[in-house]
């Protein structure tokens, strides 16, 4: 009998060696580091501490740095650690051709598969044409746990989809390097268009959906994250709860989109013009989570970015002049060549952001969280405002309009 999967493991003396120089280098502090992983701070703690956490939180926490975990936890050169197992998932109804649509629905009945048998690795590896057959892939445990539900009568129907068959198949069964259905998804996507299509919780995390037309598709709720999303048409759709950290929206048309992140409603007046960038201008950001986004280039002269999460962002020659980023996380972020003029960074945390070549006259900075007293000079001399005093900052500038 093959070893069962282990509970908990934790980093190698070389792997948090590793882990710690690209997370220096990537300036990811450990409140953003668990947003991307869905983990708690306190975990991320224990992970880069090398204290033994979940092996599943484990995984996500590399996969947040583009990471083997396997060669992080020194586990590279073992032999399988778990026998898995496949089967039969009849639902009711037929097709001749998968839609965007229906795959999204699948994504979600899997999730739904998931938390009923406690098996997150239970995984769609094919589904067969005519009536809908999903193969399932999972652990022993969850395999059987599903044919027990089915045979107890605990699983008449999946979100309201009526289970016809549940069995056991033969089949070699090993753990998937890809996602089938996200897979899937971004080629149907890609090859067919998803206008109007209901897409609400898909798992498109890194997908690659440059130039995809989503016109009016509901995307509420879906992982984004990481995504490429550049030259997309979004233009009607609804993304509402989306995350989109770390997605690259260079070119992205979005006019009239509607997205609501938590409590904060952002409507998006967005007018697409490839040739000069994204157009952002007078947006409601405040509260987005826009960490690790490209945004290169954009006019986003007078946004709302208040509390806005853009640390490691791209903001390289950016229109920021005017804009409302108080409170924002610009930790790590290039603003190299970016337009400040008139914003107030007030509040703003600023530890190692780029800001050479940047325009900041008149940028009140506030007290310039993060930002050394050398710095501080500098940005002082090119005509920013600061609240505390630095000695040389000329009598000739106007005091700051959002100053208290």
């Amino acid at each position: 009998m093959v070893a069962r999967m282990r509970r908990s493991i934790s980093a190698t003396p070389e792997g948090l060696e590793r882990l710690e120089k690209i997370r220096s280098m990537s300036s990811k502090t450990a409140e953003t580091i668990a947003g991307l992983a869905e983990v708690s701070r306190s975990l991320v703690q224990n992970f880069f501490g090398g204290k033994p956490i979940a092996v599943e939180n484990f995984q996500k926490l590399c996969n947040v740095f583009e990471l083997d975990w396997r060669e992080i936890a020194g586990l590279q050169n073992e032999a399988p650690i778990e026998r898995r197992k496949r089967a039969v998932f009849v639902i009711n109804g037929s097709l001749d051709k998968l839609n965007a649509t229906q795959v999204a629905k699948i994504q979600a009945m899997v999730q739904t598969l998931q938390n009923l048998t406690g098996d997150a690795s239970l995984v769609v590896v094919d589904i067969e044409e005519g009536s809908i057959r999903l193969i399932l892939e999972g652990s022993e445990d969850g395999i059987e746990r599903l044919q027990q539900l089915f045979e107890e009568g605990a699983l008449v129907d999946v979100l309201e989809i009526p289970v016809v068959e549940v069995s056991e198949t033969s089949g070699i069964a090993v753990e998937p390097e890809e996602d089938y259905l996200k897979a899937l998804l971004v080629e149907i996507i890609k090859s067919q268009g998803a206008v109007g299509a209901s897409l609400t919780g898909a798992y498109l995390r890194s997908a690659n959906l440059s130039g995809a037309n989503l016109i009016g598709a509901n995307l509420s709720g879906a992982d984004l994250s990481s995504a490429n999303l550049s030259h997309a048409n979004f233009s009607g759709a609804d993304l509402s709860g989306a995350n989109l950290s770390h997605a690259n929206l260079s070119f992205t048309q979005i006019d009239g989109t509607t997205v609501i992140d938590g409590k904060w409603r952002l409507i998006w007046e967005i007018v697409n013009q490839p040739e000069q960038g994204r157009h952002l201008s007078g947006a409601d950001l405040s509260g987005a989570d826009l960490s690790g986004a490209d945004l290169q280039v954009a006019d986003l002269n007078g946004a709302k970015l208040r509390w806005a999460i853009l640390s490691g962002a791209k903001l390289r020659w950016a229109i920021l002049s005017d804009a409302d980023l108080i409170g924002a996380d610009l930790i790590g972020a290039d603003l190299s060549g970016a337009n400040l003029s008139g914003a107030n960074l007030s509040g703003a945390r600023l530890r190692s952001a780029n800001l050479s070549g940047a325009n900041v006259r008149h940028t009140c900075f506030g007290q310039g969280l993060g930002l050394l007293k050398t710095e501080k000079l500098d940005l002082s001399q090119r005509g920013a405002i600061f609240d505390d005093a630095l000695g040389d900052r000329s009598p000739t500038f106007s005091p700051s309009p959002f100053r208290r």
